[in-house]
C-alpha cells in the first residue's frame, strides 16, 4: 500500500509541473505593504497572499498598493478573486487611470473576470485606456453595506493562452499521384513520403483542415529528408495553388505572411476558400524521400489574431453586343474567377462550345468553323491558351515533351486595359483544335465575364432546334405568327411570318429529321456582324420555290459580298438548314437594298424610277417577278 502512494504522490507532483509549465501565467496580489483607507488588512498565518479584509465607512474605503500589475495590462485576460463573505454580500475592484477608474463587483465564491469584456460593458467608448494605462487595480468595501468583511482567499491576473489549439493532419486515407505514403508503426501521423518525379507528384487527402483556414496562424512541418534538400507545402483553391518549401528539420510558417509575400494580391482567397493542402514532391529533384514526423495547423492565440481582407469581385462591365456567353450564367457553380474554380481546369473550349472539364483528347474538337475567340475578362489580365492539344494524360513531365514535338502550343495572351482579348484562330489546325484557358501566374488572376466563339461559317440548323413544332395531327404550336429572331456566329437572322392575306403559315414542321423550317410566303432577312460580309449563302432544303430570290437572285445558293441577305419566299419552301459564310468586310461589300416587296409598293416605288426586265428591256410598269427598278433588282410578287 505504502508503494501505491508512493506512486500517486509522485503522480500528483507530475501534474503540478504539467500545470506549472501550462499555456497561461498567473500573477498573484502580494498584499506585503498595503495602504488603507479606512480599511484593514490582517494577514492570514499562512502568508501575505491570504487574509481579511475589512472597510468601516460607505465611501473612499480604499485597500491600495495589493501587489497586482499595472501599466498595460492588455496580455491578461482574467481577474480571478476568490473570497468568502462574512458581513455584508460584495465589494469592489477598481481599475485607476489618473483619478478616475472602473469598478466591478466581488461576491462570494470564486469570481471570474473576463477584463475586457467586463471593463467594456462599463466602459464601451475608452475602456481600452484603463488597459493600456492602467495605474493600479485595488479593493474597495462595497458602497452601500458598512462595515464590512471578507476574507481574502486569492487574488490574482491571468494570461492568455499563449499558445493555440494544433490540429494534426492524419494521413488516415491519402491518394497518391507518382508518390506513396507509408505509414510509420507507431500511427498514421508519421511515416514516409517519397515521389518518383518533378511535375505532378502530389499526396492529397492529408487530412488538414480546409475552407476558411484564416483562424489558422501556423503551419508546422516537422520533416527530415532522405532524398533531396525540399519538398511542396500546395494550398489549393480550384485549380491553382500556392506554395511553400520545407526543408529538412521542424519548418514554421506564418500562414498569412507566408502566403501574402507568394501572392500580395490574392492570398486572402486562399486563406478564405483553401480547398486542401497538401503534400507535393520536389519539382528539382526526383525521386526523393522525406521522413514526416508531423504536420499540423495551430490556431492563434486567445489575445491574437488576424484580419484577412474580403474577396473582392470586379463590377460586370456588361454582356458585349453578339453571341457572347455570360460565364457565370452558364455556369453556376463555378466562380468567374479563372483558376479559382471548383474544377482544375475552368474554362475548355471543344465542339464549338465552351464546357468545363480536364483537359484531355475527349475534348479535342473540330472548330474549323470558327476563326476567333474573343474573351471579355479583368483588365490587363494575362492567361496562357494551350492550342492543338494532343495529350492525353492530365498533366505529367512528358507534356513538355509533347509540346517540344509540336503536339500543342503554349500562347501567352494578355487582356488590354478595357479587358477585351481577341485571338486569332486561323493559326491552328483547327480541325484538331482545343482551347484552355488557365492563369498566367499567381498574381495575375481575374474575372473571366464573357466569351465568343466567332465562326466563319454558321449553320442555322433548323433539324436540330429545340422548337415546339405543327404538324399532320393538328397541332399549330410551330405556327410563326409574328417575326422570328435568331443568331449564330454574329450573324442574326430574322424570319418572318406570313405574308397578309396568306392561306397558309409559316411554321416549324415536325419531321422525322427533327424540325423544318416551312415557308409559303414572306422573307428571311439576315445581318452580317460588324465588320464582316456574307459572301455565300446555302439553303439545305427539301423542296425549293423557283421563284424564291436571294438578294434577288434565283436559286437557293447565292454567292457575292454584302452586309445582308434578304430571301423572298414565293411558295412553298422546306428547309433543313442555312449556312452562311463570312468573311472580312472590304471595299467590294455592298449592302442589298432591295427589301421584300409586293407588287404594289413596287409600282409606287417605280413611279419615280426607270423600270427593266433582267434581260435589260425597258418596261412601263413592273412585272412579276424581278425587276430593275431604280438600277436595283426588285423581286415582285
Amino acid at each position: 500500500m505504502k508503494h501505491f502512494t508512493k506512486l500517486f504522490a509522485a503522480i500528483a507532483m507530475m501534474l503540478v509541473a504539467i500545470c506549472a509549465s501550462a499555456k497561461t501565467e498567473k500573477v498573484h496580489a502580494t498584499f506585503e505593504s498595503p495602504t488603507n483607507t479606512n480599511t484593514t488588512w490582517t494577514a492570514d498565518a499562512s502568508g501575505n497572499t491570504k487574509g481579511t479584509f475589512t472597510w468601516s465607512t460607505t465611501y473612499y474605503n480604499q485597500l491600495r498598493n495589493i501587489g497586482l500589475p499595472n501599466g498595460d495590462i492588455t496580455k491578461y485576460k482574467k481577474l480571478v478573486v476568490d473570497c468568502k463573505m462574512v458581513t455584508g454580500t460584495q465589494f469592489r475592484i477598481l481599475f485607476y487611470k489618473g483619478g478616475s477608474n472602473l469598478t466591478l463587483y466581488a461576491k462570494d465564491g470564486v469570481n471570474e473576470f473576463i477584463i475586457k469584456d467586463e471593463l467594456e460593458k462599463v466602459a464601451p467608448n475608452d475602456y481600452n485606456e484603463y488597459m493600456l494605462q492602467c495605474d493600479e487595480i485595488c479593493l474597495s468595501g462595497d458602497n452601500g453595506t458598512a462595515p464590512g468583511e471578507a476574507i481574502i482567499n486569492d487574488v490574482y491576473l491571468e494570461t492568455y493562452d499563449d499558445e493555440g489549439v494544433k490540429t494534426y493532419a492524419t494521413f488516415e486515407s491519402p491518394t497518391n499521384t507518382n508518390t506513396t505514403w507509408t505509414a510509420d508503426a507507431s500511427g498514421d501521423t508519421k511515416g514516409t513520403f517519397t515521389w518518383s518525379t518533378t511535375y505532378y507528384n502530389q499526396l492529397r487527402n492529408i487530412g488538414l483542415p480546409n475552407g476558411d483556414i484564416s483562424k489558422y496562424k501556423k503551419l508546422v512541418v516537422d520533416c527530415k529528408m532522405v532524398t533531396g534538400t525540399q519538398f511542396r507545402i500546395l494550398f489549393y483553391k480550384g485549380g491553382s495553388n500556392l506554395t511553400l518549401y520545407a526543408k529538412d528539420g521542424v519548418n514554421e510558417f506564418i500562414i498569412k505572411d507566408e502566403l501574402e509575400k507568394v501572392a500580395p494580391n490574392d492570398y486572402n482567397e486562399y486563406m478564405l476558400q483553401c480547398d486542401e493542402i497538401c503534400l507535393s514532391g520536389d519539382n528539382g529533384t526526383a525521386p526523393g524521400e522525406a521522413i514526416i514526423n508531423s504536420v499540423y495547423l495551430e490556431t492563434y492565440p486567445e489575445n491574437e489574431s488576424v484580419e484577412i481582407p474580403d474577396i473582392q469581385y470586379e463590377e460586370d462591365p456588361g454582356r458585349p453586343e453578339g453571341d457572347f456567353i455570360d460565364f457565370a450564367a452558364a455556369f453556376p457553380d463555378l466562380q468567374p474567377r479563372i483558376g479559382l474554380g471548383t474544377d482544375s481546369h475552368p474554362i475548355v473550349l471543344g465542339n464549338g462550345e465552351v464546357v468545363v472539364g480536364q483537359r484531355s483528347q475527349t475534348v479535342i474538337a473540330d472548330l474549323s468553323a470558327y476563326s476567333k475567340l474573343t474573351i471579355v475578362t479583368s483588365p490587363n489580365m494575362k492567361l496562357v491558351l494551350y492550342m492543338n492539344h494532343e495529350v492525353a494524360a492530365q498533366q505529367n513531365a512528358s507534356d513538355y515533351a509533347e509540346a517540344d514535338a509540336g503536339k500543342y502550343v503554349f500562347m501567352d495572351v494578355q487582356a488590354d486595359e478595357n479587358g477585351l482579348i481577341e485571338v486569332d484562330l486561323t493559326q491552328f489546325d483547327k480541325k484538331n483544335l482545343n482551347c484552355i484557358c488557365l492563369p498566367w501566374d499567381n498574381s495575375n488572376k481575374g474575372t473571366v465575364w464573357y466569351i465568343l466563339l466567332t465562326e466563319d461559317t454558321p449553320i442555322f440548323d433548323f433539324n436540330a432546334m429545340d422548337v415546339a413544332t405543327s404538324d399532320n395531327d393538328g397541332s399549330t404550336a410551330g405556327d410563326i405568327t409574328s417575326s422570328v429572331s435568331l443568331t449564330k456566329g454574329g450573324v442574326t437572322m430574322t424570319i418572318s411570318a406570313a405574308a397578309e392575306g396568306a392561306t397558309t403559315p409559316n411554321r416549324y414542321w415536325s419531321t422525322a429529321k427533327g424540325p423544318q423550317l416551312r415557308m409559303y410566303s414572306g422573307h428571311i432577312v439576315m445581318d452580317a456582324p460588324e465588320g464582316k460580309a456574307i459572301t455565300k449563302v446555302e439553303v439545305d432544303n427539301g423542296r425549293w420555290n423557283n421563284n424564291n430570290a436571294i438578294n434577288g437572285e434565283a436559286g437557293y445558293v447565292w454567292e457575292g459580298n454584302s452586309t445582308n441577305i434578304v430571301i423572298d419566299i414565293a411558295g412553298n419552301s422546306q428547309m433543313n438548314k442555312i449556312t452562311v459564310t463570312l468573311a472580312d468586310k472590304n471595299d467590294e461589300t455592298t449592302t442589298y437594298e432591295g427589301l421584300p416587296t409586293s407588287i404594289n409598293t413596287a409600282k409606287a416605288v417605280a413611279e419615280k424610277s426607270e423600270i427593266f426586265n433582267i434581260a435589260g428591256q425597258k418596261l412601263v410598269a413592273p412585272m412579276k417577278g424581278i425587276n430593275i427598278i431604280g438600277g436595283k433588282k426588285v423581286l415582285v410578287k
